[in-house]
């Protein structure tokens, strides 16, 4: 398991928020919360040396999610961090969109907590089993 344990959600959809929270920590991972851009940058600041990825919604008000990766992505240290969208938006330009942000991967809304536990288990945060 590696040392960095926490996820960050980022969603200002207060449910989604919700329920990804009540999940990760049932399954014993330590989720940190932000609803929107700016507090995100904020908990990354705090937390850089816990945070082993980040979920995020795409469409958030003044900094969407696209804009946000951008952001993470620009800091080398940053650069290599999961980062998943949870996103009830779904065309071929999101997919499109998303790759050139630097999003590794997509969640569609609504989503089923296996999904969320396989692609925790994909990058390493809990054990496949």
């Amino acid at each position: 398991m590696p040392d960095k344990n926490a996820v960050l959600i980022v969603d200002d959809d207060p449910t989604t928020v919700m329920l990804l929270k009540h999940y990760l920590e049932g399954i014993g991972v330590t989720a940190l919360v932000a609803t929107d851009g700016s507090s995100a940058l904020e908990v990354i600041e705090v937390h850089s040396d816990q945070i082993a990825l980040i979920f995020l919604d795409i469409a958030m008000p003044h900094m969407n999610g696209y804009e946000l990766c951008r952001v993470i992505r620009s800091n080398l240290a940053l650069a290599d961090l999961p980062v998943i969208a949870v996103t009830a938006r779904s065309s071929p330009e999101m997919f499109v969109e998303a790759e050139a942000a630097g999003i590794n991967q997509i969640i569609p809304k609504p989503f089923k907590p296996i999904v969320i536990r396989n692609m925790l288990a994909e990058y390493n945060l809990i054990s496949s089993q």
